[in-house]
């Protein structure tokens, strides 16, 4: 799974690194200074929900009801 921004075709993969650079010249490397923090996330009644916290204390249960 990946991040794609629209407006300049940058990808970010799971763990918030770049994985695709279209700017860049074939063959080049990613600069790691283009990563970007990494949170838990979940979508819950069509919003997603980022656990921007310590993930080991992220957990669904801590969510509002769904929604019927």
């Amino acid at each position: 799974t990946e991040v794609l921004l629209q407006i300049h075709g940058w990808s970010f993969g799971k763990d918030g690194k770049c994985v695709k650079l279209p700017v860049l010249e074939p063959g080049c490397a990613i600069p790691i200074t283009t990563s970007v923090p990494s949170y838990p996330a979940l979508e819950h009644d069509g919003l997603i929900w980022i656990w921007p916290g310590d993930s080991s204390l992220a957990k669904e249960s801590l969510l509002p009801p769904k929604i019927s």
